[in-house]
């Protein structure tokens, strides 16, 4: 199968409204009190982070999923496995309701969040930085776009036979490169995730947090979906994996033998990894 069978085109388009804002007065004010010269500047918060934090949560919580399940692309677009579409699809759609349930709530409470701003901001408040509530309100989205892979086939041009094939063979060539270019991607996550199992079980004392192993466990799920090009040197670290340093959290806390070789499978397998990364 071909690339474009395997996986779709995704990109995250998050529009928000300015939030912070470079102040002059401020700036000069500052350099004033303190003797200096175009030392620094100084930038405001134009809302009260804790009021426009649930909105920002839930973009990086989006753009999180999208990294989980996706290798990157080109310019904003990633490559996200056909196999999980529809998943894909139905959680990113959880996500734009979020995010719209916040905006929603922020702009509800619009007269609030102008005075807490003025009380944090004080003499610094200026009222013609912000927007009314309808300009304010267009300036929020959460859009998730689709695209196909393109591939070589795809050129349509009326030119010669042989600049056609040259093209044709350029744009193949292209799409081999950044292919094994995004492949070095699942190497790095996973010789990630098995370096910080490694790092925290080889203490004594350290502490093991439940998601040290869901996420190891989270991206030994996803990991097939995403070897595109079939590479058995990934399979076989994703078995490794889990026969081997997939262990339940509390045996961890408990077992200091186990975590013991837990570290040591852990140490193996980076060892492994380091040969060809």
């Amino acid at each position: 199968m071909s690339l474009k069978e395997k996986a779709v085109l995704v990109s995250l388009t998050v529009s928000k409204p300015r939030l912070t804002k470079k102040d002059k007065k401020a700036t000069v004010d500052a350099e004033l009190a303190n003797n200096a010269h175009g030392a620094g500047r100084y930038v405001k918060d134009l809302y009260p982070k804790h009021l426009i934090d649930p909105i920002v949560q839930v973009e990086n919580e989006a753009r999180a999923y999208m990294y989980s399940c996706t290798l990157p692309w080109n310019k904003g677009q990633h490559l996200l496995p056909c196999s999980r579409y529809m998943a894909f699809g139905e959680r990113m759609g959880q996500f734009q309701i979020a995010f719209s349930q916040s905006v929603t709530a922020f702009l509800n409470n619009y007269s609030n969040v102008l005075l807490q701003a003025e009380q944090t901001q004080g003499e610094l408040f200026n009222a013609s930085e912000y927007p009314d509530l309808s300009e304010l309100k267009a300036q929020f989205g959460l859009s998730v776009r689709y695209f196909p892979v393109a591939d070589a086939s795809d050129f349509r041009l009326k030119v010669e036979a042989d600049v056609l094939d040259r093209l044709k063979k350029d744009a193949e060539e292209q799409i081999r490169e950044a292919l094994a270019e995004t492949m070095r991607e699942p190497f790095t996550r996973l010789y990630e995730a098995v370096a910080r199992i490694y790092t925290q079980c080889s203490k004594d004392e350290g502490r093991i947090y439940d998601t040290l192993t869901d996420n190891l466990d989270q991206l030994l799920d996803v990991l097939p979906d995403l070897n595109f090009t079939g590479d058995k040197r990934l399979t076989e670290l994703i078995e490794d994996c889990r026969s081997s340093i997939s262990v339940h959290p509390e045996m961890l806390r408990l077992e200091k033998d186990k975590r013991k070789d837990v570290a040591a499978e852990a140490q193996r397998i980076l060892e492994k990894m380091a040969k060809f990364m």
